[in-house]
């Protein structure tokens, strides 16, 4: 899943790398705060060769936005994928050491959570998994309520 995720995200990767320029509309944009002190900048209130400068280093600081922006919520999605994996062998883990005891599921995370074993954002990916399992349950969930039921 890295993987897939990486190279949907590698366009915006190169794209961004490709913006030679940035430091350039970076150091526009510094001289213009010096020379005008209204914040935040107005072009209105600028020269025209200042204005045009403006636009034109907001134009490429949209740009590296939408990238840095793109590929922020590809990593998201990435430490969501690397929480559904965790969670899924901890779940089987406490199934095979519980003795199918369905109970004990949750067991193992519970315990690396409690012992500060995972970093935060692992701890809020996995928080938001609980949440959609809770509202969501699985088919295997459904089915599990449903055999007892049967006759």
């Amino acid at each position: 899943m890295d993987y897939a995720l990486h190279q949907i995200g590698l366009p915006a990767i190169e794209a961004f790398n490709r913006m030679t320029t940035f430091n350039q509309h970076r150091a526009v944009m510094d001289r213009l705060m010096a020379r005008y002190a209204d914040r935040p900048l107005d072009p209105a209130k600028m020269r025209p060769t200042d204005a045009g400068a403006f636009k034109t280093a907001s134009e490429i600081f949209g740009q590296a936005r939408r990238h840095t922006s793109f590929l922020l919520d590809i990593e998201r999605l990435k430490l969501m994928a690397r929480a559904a994996d965790l969670n899924a062998q901890a779940k089987g883990q406490d199934l095979m050491f519980a003795g199918g005891d369905i109970r004990k599921v949750g067991t193992t995370l519970d315990a690396m959570m409690a012992r500060r074993e995972l970093d935060d954002e692992m701890q809020t990916a996995l928080k938001a998994w609980f949440l959609v399992n809770e509202k969501i349950p699985s088919e295997v969930t459904n089915s599990l309520g449903q055999i007892g039921g049967t006759k």
